[in-house]
């Protein structure tokens, strides 16, 4: 009977239970074991809206982890299965729209090997008790058959001295009565539980003076003493406010300006990517023509005094076309002035089925003269495309 009390020692445990507050953290250093069993969505949630999700975090040596996400009016509580070791700097936080209730409880320690000791000796001495009164009874025993043999007045003795041995087996039964009724196994465990609350109230005085001194003696060595950790709820810092508050009118406005600054500068740099591709191509000769290669053609090349067959169309800079032979080919014979010069050096070296641009100063095509459609000191721009050499 004495173990079983010490077993219902050792299983003792205190209900333990927070509400925290959405964007609030909570932090303590546990003074035990603790079991985190339940989480659950408060009454005072229920102006929230539906469908809301709330975000259980832990902290934990520096690291963070979500280990319960409450969603309103779908999942309002959930059953947890965490344990936290004594002595843990433990901190919750709730991220969301609805206060959360946690629960769990605290596992008390073990009794000290010094008091287990003491029950085990008071264990020891009854055993030792009670084999006393057997080894007496043995001897009674024995006494008994030797006094048989004996002769009358032997027996007188001897049973006399037999009677002295029950009075005191009397006396020893009365004794181990009296260490196992009811009143002794209430004191066992009337004592033992006052130890164990005692003990408890020690360990909570000597973390307060902990918690007290450790701060002063910063304060005094010029450093700067840490934030007191409690079981009560502290004011979040600045940092955690802004991780968890909604952004405001400001913050969404430099939000879209920098959107759209990034937009811009992503729009310009594709202009001036796809303007360098259409400049790789293009060589300005020092007469002024410029050659746009926009086709490279792969039939026979065009070299000076042969005929060349060529599909055309003449603008202007504003775009206006005043000349054009894209159905019927236009023949010349290349490098003997048959054509303006722009024309000449334009053509000079493509490839039949190849394509350029030319733009022409007007050096290099009719000067001051005007033409049908040209007025005088035109550039012209031409489209020509090689469909026949020979």
């Amino acid at each position: 009977r004495a173990s079983s009390a010490s077993f219902c020692l050792h299983s003792l445990t205190m209900f333990w239970a927070v509400e925290i507050e959405p964007g609030n953290v909570f932090t303590t250093t546990l003074p035990y074991d603790l079991h985190l069993s339940q989480i659950s969505l408060t009454p005072s949630s229920a102006k929230a809206p539906a469908g809301s999700r709330n975000f259980v975090q832990a902290l934990v040596d520096g690291s963070e982890f979500t280990f319960g996400v409450l969603e309103k009016g779908r999942c309002d509580h959930l059953t947890t299965d965490l344990l936290f070791q004594e002595d843990t700097e433990l901190g919750l936080v709730v991220k969301g729209d609805c206060a959360v209730s946690i629960m769990g409880y605290f596992v008390q320690p073990a009794l000290d090997d010094d008091e287990e000791d003491d029950y085990d000796e008071e264990d020891e001495d009854d055993e030792s008790y009670l084999l006393d009164g057997e080894e007496e009874e043995e001897d009674d025993d024995e006494d008994d058959e030797d006094d048989e043999d004996d002769e009358d007045e032997e027996e007188e003795e001897d049973d006399e001295e037999v009677g002295e041995g029950e009075e005191e087996d009397d006396e020893d039964d009365e004794g181990v009565e009296g260490i196992f009724d009811d009143e002794t196994i209430q004191k066992i465990l009337t004592q033992a539980t006052k130890k164990a609350n005692q003990r408890l109230q020690e360990a909570g005085k000597a973390k307060r003076k902990n918690e007290q001194e450790v701060p002063q003696a910063k304060k005094a060595k010029g450093e700067q003493p840490s934030p007191a950790k409690s079981s009560e709820e502290r004011t979040p810092t600045k940092k955690e406010l802004k991780a968890t508050a909604p952004l405001s009118q400001q913050e969404m406005a430099s939000g879209r300006k920098k959107a759209a600054d990034s937009a811009a500068q992503e729009q310009q740099k594709r202009q001036e990517e796809r303007k360098k591709r259409e400049t790789e191509g293009v060589k300005r000769l020092p007469s002024g023509l410029v050659i746009e290669e926009v086709q490279v053609g792969d039939g026979k090349k065009v070299t000076p005094g042969k005929k060349v067959w060529v599909k055309y169309a003449g603008k202007l800079t504003n775009g206006k076309t005043f000349d054009s032979s894209l159905v019927k080919p236009f023949c010349f014979r290349l490098g003997t002035g048959e054509v303006i010069q722009g024309w000449d050096q334009g053509v000079m070296h493509m490839k039949v089925g190849g394509k350029r641009r030319l733009t022409i100063p007007p050096v290099l095509a009719y000067g001051s003269r005007s033409q049908p459609g040209i007025p005088g000191n035109s550039t012209l721009v031409f489209d020509v495309e090689v469909v026949k050499a020979e």
